[in-house]
C-alpha cells in the first residue's frame, strides 16, 4: 500500500498544463552550483520539489522555482510535463518510505479514471496514509463526489484522468478534472469547502477572498446560479458557485468572459454516490 500511495503522489506531479519555454531565462544569473530536482532551493531533492514544479506549469500565481535548470530532466531548455515524468522517476527510485510531508507541500493524487478514484477513497487503510487522512476522511464523510455530466457539447479529457486534492494552504479538499468545451480545455474542481470558513462568511464570492486570498472581478448569474468570475494576468478567467451549502466549483480556463459563460450555460454537473 505504501509504495501504491508513492506511485500515485508522483504520477500527480505529471499533471501539466502545457510547455513553457524556458529559454529566455538568463542562465548566467544562476549560481552554477545545484542539486539536480532541488527547484526550490532549499538543498534536497524531494517530494516537495516536484510539487513546486506542478504548480509552476499550471500557472499558479505568486510560484516562483528557485533554479530552473534543476528540473530540466530532458537537458533541452525548456520545462514540461515530460520533466516532470523524470522527476517522478527519480524520486521513486529515491523514496524507501513515505514521511509526513508539510500541509502546504502534501500533492495531489492522480487516478485514471473516477472510478479508480472513489475505489481507493473507500478501500484505503487511513492509519498509513501520511498526510491524506483528513483528505479520504471528508470523501468518507460525504458519502459521494461530484463529477462534470458529459453531454454533446462537454466531454472528459480521458487523457488527464481525476485527481484528488487535500487540503492545503491555497485549496480546500476536491476531486478535479479536464473537459473539452467548444476547442477549449477547462478545469474543473469540485472542493469540500471549509465549515469554519463557511460560518463566517456569505455567498461565494466572500467565502473564497476569506479561505484562498481571492477577490472576484464580478459576479454573474448563470442557470439561476450566482457566479464569482476572476482573471488573472496570465490569462486565465476563474468561474466559482455553489452546488450545495457545503461544496463549490471551480472552473479555470485560459478564455474570455464570453467563452467561460458560454461554458457555464451548457455545464452539468451529477452527484456519484459509493
Amino acid at each position: 500500500m505504501k509504495k501504491k500511495m508513492i506511485a500515485m503522489l508522483l504520477a500527480a506531479a505529471c499533471i501539466g498544463t502545457g510547455t513553457l519555454n524556458c529559454a529566455a531565462v538568463n542562465a548566467a544569473e544562476q549560481d552554477t552550483a545545484f542539486i539536480m530536482g532541488d527547484v526550490n532551493g532549499d538543498g534536497a531533492f524531494g517530494v516537495s520539489d516536484a510539487v513546486l514544479l506542478q504548480k509552476w506549469l499550471s500557472a499558479v500565481p505568486d510560484t516562483h522555482l528557485a533554479d530552473w535548470r534543476a528540473a530540466d530532466f530532458c537537458a533541452d531548455n525548456q520545462l514540461n510535463v515530460c520533466d516532470l515524468t523524470l522527476m517522478k522517476r527519480a524520486l521513486l527510485e529515491d523514496i524507501q518510505d513515505p514521511v509526513e510531508p508539510p500541509a502546504d507541500h502534501i500533492a495531489p493524487l492522480g487516478f485514471q479514471t473516477a472510478d479508480d478514484a472513489i475505489k481507493e477513497i473507500i478501500q484505503s487503510d487511513l492509519s498509513i496514509i501520511k498526510g491524506y487522512g483528513q483528505m479520504f476522511e471528508r470523501f468518507r464523510n460525504d458519502g459521494f463526489i461530484y463529477q462534470v455530466t458529459e453531454n454533446e457539447w462537454i466531454r472528459t479529457n480521458e487523457d488527464r484522468g481525476t485527481t484528488l486534492f487535500p487540503y492545503a494552504r491555497y485549496e480546500d479538499i476536491g476531486v478535479g478534472c479536464y473537459v473539452t468545451f467548444q476547442g477549449n480545455n477547462y478545469h474543473i474542481m469540485f472542493y469540500s469547502a471549509d465549515a469554519d470558513v463557511l460560518a463566517e462568511t456569505d455567498g461565494i464570492a466572500a467565502y473564497l477572498k476569506k479561505r484562498m486570498g481571492r477577490s472576484s472581478d464580478k459576479e454573474i448569474a448563470v442557470n439561476d446560479q450566482n457566479v464569482s468570475l476572476l482573471f488573472h494576468e496570465n490569462g486565465q478567467c476563474y468561474a466559482n458557485a455553489f452546488v450545495d451549502e457545503n461544496h463549490y466549483f471551480d472552473v479555470i480556463g485560459a478564455v474570455s468572459e464570453e467563452e467561460m459563460t458560454d461554458f457555464l450555460n451548457a455545464f452539468a454537473y451529477e452527484k456519484t454516490v459509493f
